[in-house]
């Protein structure tokens, strides 16, 4: 029976991806597997987005017959854009069929052992926050017309963003499975597809099957230096993963909480076992990722950023929408960095693209051409939404919390490298490694101006962190990688798509920054957990956008030393050195 039920969750999720593959490859171009990594959860996007949408009008009951008949439009769509594109897409199938078997073979092998994994920690009990997730889940299970009930107050709708707990629900309209089997289930098909689009976002980036794999141990299976701590003090006798997942916490020696950051990592969560809305959430971000990889390589100005032809302007748009904009619903706090990193793209490829020749008015006009598509992706992101936005929001009202507090305790420099110096690591040996490329002229559209606006910005950094305790700091060494990465950008000239990594460095290490000065203030606020909530929901995002860049800088550091065999191995033996270490 349980096999049974693996293979229908296999065909299920399959028929989403070969529904899907069409479409994405008609709007993908940038992408070097032209979005099949990605294509199981582009397609649950949709589908649930469709399903949803139908609910909330209450035009069609959210069920079975609402899912099919979704993912019966996505077919018909997706058939179309690829018989508009079948010669391409043809020839596609018959060059790179060996790059599709090896993403099925990933997915196979990921998806059973991932289940066996599960399989040791199955149970939905008071002693884990499993129950809760579940709870919630059965309730939208249950739900014809959104918004859902609240499992917890009878009589209100579901105050949360609980819209990631409609992709597990839309599958499970699918597979009739127990909800309470599919739970689990649901749970390693989650990481499964997150791996797949881990493995995309390095294959897309390098072209090199190697770093798609590299992708998924830098991102999916590697932990932080705390591992390798215990070892040194313990031995083999005791290891506590609870602690590797806490390894920013700050203590008095009389057990007074002084500092209390959550540092999870998507290893550390599939152990743990729990459906939370961030763990969802980690397959749709690795998504979006791809499609902004996608937007990074695009060389057009304004709209043709968006692709060449109106098909892949409005379709590259929409799915794009769709995408980051169900994160105000799945996990609020991931919405404002995806949709920033989409803006900055747009901003940055406009402003790489302007010509040399011209007056500065003609350069600032030609500049804000990406404000349209820019204008056009925030509100489509949020309007598209806008049944769950408006209740969410109205759901919020007179609850006293938000708002911005002022860190009282920042965090050490020590700790900090426990838990992020592996990614430190890359990202400071590719800055060392690109600083030769610097341009310093002043002719042309780059001169040294940045230069005096950064180090007024470190000024300031300094300033208010105090020239004495910033040095034994985290914020210190952030504050310098994000000034490098930013003059990287500026100054140094790069492939096309390199930036990509970059950017994503540069938003990492602001997120970082921006916790060491401030927090969103909730219930917690005045007591030693004040930022532990910021802390843990926006570095579930630090850890991924710093996993893909790291990727990129293996890549760009090994293809430097290709001329010096010996130095070539060498980095490579560094590099397993720092992955086992994680």
């Amino acid at each position: 029976m349980i096999f049974l039920q693996i293979f229908i969750l296999w065909l299920i999720s399959t028929v989403l991806g070969v529904a899907t593959f069409p479409l994405l490859f008609s709007i993908l171009p940038g992408l070097k597997d032209r979005g099949y990594s990605i294509s199981r959860v582009v397609g649950l996007v949709l589908v649930t987005f469709l399903s949803w949408m139908l609910s909330s009008m209450k035009i069609f009951p959210f069920g079975m017959a609402s899912v099919i008949f979704s993912l019966l439009c996505l077919i018909c769509l997706s058939l179309w854009a690829g018989y508009k594109n079948r010669e391409e897409l043809l020839s596609f199938l018959k060059k790179e069929y060996r790059l599709l078997l090896l993403i099925e073979l990933i997915f196979l092998i990921a998806l059973i052992v991932l289940l066996l994994i599960v399989a040791l920690n199955p149970n939905l009990d008071p002693e884990t926050e499993r129950f809760m997730d579940y709870a919630l889940l059965n309730s939208i299970d249950q739900t014809e017309y959104f918004p859902p009930l609240d499992p917890w107050f009878a009589g209100k709708i579901m105050n949360y963003y609980y819209y990631g707990f409609i992709f597990v629900s839309t599958l499970h309209k699918l597979i009739p499975i127990a909800l309470t089997t599919f739970f689990n289930m649901a749970l390693a098909l989650i990481y499964t597809l997150f791996i797949l689009a881990c493995f995309g976002i390095g294959y897309n980036l390098t072209g090199k099957k190697a770093y798609g794999i590299l992708a998924i141990f830098a991102i999916m299976l590697i932990g932080n230096l705390d591992g390798v701590t215990q070892i040194m003090k313990k031995g083999y006798t005791h290891f506590s993963s609870f602690e590797s997942a806490r390894v920013m916490v700050q203590i008095e020696d009389d057990g007074t909480i002084l500092d209390y950051p959550i540092t999870e990592f998507p290893s550390f969560s599939l152990t743990y076992g729990d459906l939370h809305p961030y763990v969802i959430t980690y397959l749709i971000n690795m998504a979006i990722l791809n499609l902004l990889l996608n937007l990074a390589f695009s060389a057009g100005s304004g709209w043709k950023m968006l692709g060449e032809n109106r098909f892949r302007q409005i379709g590259g748009l929409l799915i794009l929408s769709i995408m980051i904009g169900c994160l105000v619903g799945a996990h609020t706090w991931d919405y404002p960095v995806y949709l920033a990193i989409a803006i900055i793209i747009l901003a940055y490829n406009q402003w790489r693209g302007l010509p040399e020749e011209g007056t500065r008015q003609d350069k600032i006009t030609e500049f804000i051409k990406f404000l349209a598509p820019a204008g056009v992706l925030i509100v489509l992101s949020f309007i598209l939404y806008l049944p769950f936005n408006l209740n969410f929001i109205s759901e919020q009202a007179g609850h006293e919390r938000g708002g911005i507090g002022v860190v009282s305790l920042r965090t050490p420099l020590g700790l900090f490298l426990v838990a992020l110096g592996i990614y430190l690591f890359f990202q400071a040996a590719y800055i060392i490694s690109h600083i030769s490329k610097f341009n310093l002229q002043t002719s042309g559209t780059i001169s040294r101006k940045p230069f005096f606006f950064f180090l007024i910005a470190a000024i300031i950094i300094l300033i208010v962190g105090g020239p004495g305790p910033i040095f034994g700091q985290a914020v210190l060494l952030m504050s310098l990688l994000f000034i490098l990465t930013a003059l990287l950008l500026l100054l140094s000239p790069l492939d096309r798509g390199e930036q990509f990594p970059l950017i994503l460095a540069l938003v990492a290490f602001g997120l970082t920054i921006f916790c060491e000065f401030f927090f969103l203030a909730d219930h917690y606020k005045g007591s030693g957990y004040e930022r532990m909530n910021t802390i843990f929901k926006l570095y579930t995002n630090v850890w991924l956008l710093l996993g893909a860049a790291s990727v990129y800088s293996v890549y760009f550091i090994n293809k430097l030393l290709t001329n010096t065999p010996g130095w070539k191995f060498f980095w490579k033996i560094v590099v397993g050195l720092f992955i086992a270490a994680g």
